[in-house]
């Protein structure tokens, strides 16, 4: 084999190794998959919130701290029967994003024992309330979605659940008997003012209630 051809073969080897190697450099990396950013979940040691999924229309989500938003509470006692409200409220424009009722604790004498109160908001699944009762007894969820408010007093709630899965006294220094629970919720809502039903999902709630305000 003369010289010509022998720098020729090396030349077209050299090429062809090049070019495999040019190949091998610029495949493209497999693409890393997303690490999905898990949901906030709300313990109850963290702010008050109340988060839920309405159908049709999103995410809803209120928490204290943020957005001019504060945990509020309120009760009515009186007839040998007491109810407690807890709120995310905007103290500034007055808008309540969401109120969480509990209704029909009943008691003897002038008022409920303290003992009475944190019992009640003991951890386990409640019942809702309905506006069909003269004396409802069981829980409410009412907050503002868009330019409405929705609510679960007058839907049937037969498949809807709320269950407070944590459940702590609350020492202020005040003397009035306070309790915080985190609570879960899947439920049925119209708009106050009218008749439309959508299911609400995911939701938690996490705030304070006090016996006395």
């Amino acid at each position: 084999m003369n010289l010509t051809k022998l720098l020729m073969l090396t030349l077209i080897s050299a090429v062809a190794f090049t070019g495999c190697s040019k190949d091998e450099d610029e495949a493209p990396a497999p693409t890393p998959t997303p690490t999905p950013t898990p949901a906030p979940t709300y313990p109850i040691s963290g702010s008050a919130a109340f988060t839920c999924v309405l159908e049709d229309a999103g995410s809803v989500t209120y928490v204290a701290g943020t957005d001019g938003f504060s945990n509020t509470s309120g009760n009515v006692t009186g007839g040998g029967s007491a109810s407690y409200n807890s709120a995310l409220r905007n103290t500034t424009t007055s808008i309540t994003g969401a109120d969480i009722y509990f209704y029909g604790l009943d008691y003897t004498g002038a008022a409920p024992t303290d003992q009475q109160f944190y019992d009640y908001f003991a951890e386990g699944s409640k019942p809702f309330a309905t506006l069909t009762s003269t004396d409802p007894t069981g829980v409410s969820v009412t907050f503002r979605s868009g330019s409405g408010s929705w609510t679960t007093l007058q839907m049937p709630q037969s498949t809807s659940n709320f269950t407070i899965t944590d459940s702590e006294p609350v020492d202020d220094g005040s003397g009035i008997a306070k309790v915080k629970i985190r609570a879960t919720f899947n439920c049925r809502v119209n708009p106050v003012s009218s008749i439309d039903m959508r299911d609400v999902t995911g939701g938690i709630f996490v705030g304070v209630f006090a016996k006395s305000n």
